[in-house]
């Protein structure tokens, strides 16, 4: 009975297979798909109730025809245009800065010149001095030690040849 248990089927089944993970990841999309076309449409019902109700209170023909979304997203012509003016004094700041910074970069090109004909004055006015090498001294040769002759040997005593008792 103990060898039956080692290969007994798990009691859930493991997802491994492929095919069931695509199958997941399909309906986790389309769940998220409709749930942002479900709001989507809400709000769009949401915003034409709210123009429909803005244009019949308005009265005036002017504030209607301003009130209208004149584009796909929803802008008015007033919104149009209050952006129309905002984006070219956006543009006269930008050309006012650009023409700030030519100015900048014109007064510092003028600089850098200044500097490199100073550097050249100095280089053409200084006197035409070229340093001579200075001869290096070369060290006397050292003389080697003269060889000491080798001593001689002391000379040896005789030993004597009778044995003491």
């Amino acid at each position: 009975m103990a060898a039956n248990d080692q290969h007994a089927a798990p009691l859930r089944r493991s997802r491994t297979r492929t095919t069931d993970r695509y199958i997941s990841a399909g309906l986790a999309t389309v769940a998220c798909v409709g749930l942002v076309a479900a709001i989507g449409a809400r709000t769009a019902s949401d915003n034409a109730a709210s123009a429909s109700t803005l244009g019949a209170q308005a009265g005036s023909a002017s504030l209607a025809v301003d009130s209208v979304p004149t584009t796909s997203t929803g802008l008015t012509q007033a919104q149009l245009d209050s952006y129309a003016r905002q984006l070219q004094m956006e543009a006269s700041q930008l050309d006012a800065y650009r023409t700030q910074l030519v100015s900048v970069a014109e007064a510092l090109k003028a600089q850098s010149q200044q500097a490199t004909t100073a550097k050249k004055a100095k280089i053409t006015r200084a006197p035409a001095v070229v340093a001579q090498p200075k001869p290096v001294a070369k060290p006397a040769p050292v003389a080697k030690p003269a060889p000491k002759p080798a001593p001689k040997p002391a000379p040896q005593r005789a030993q004597a040849t009778t044995k003491t008792s």
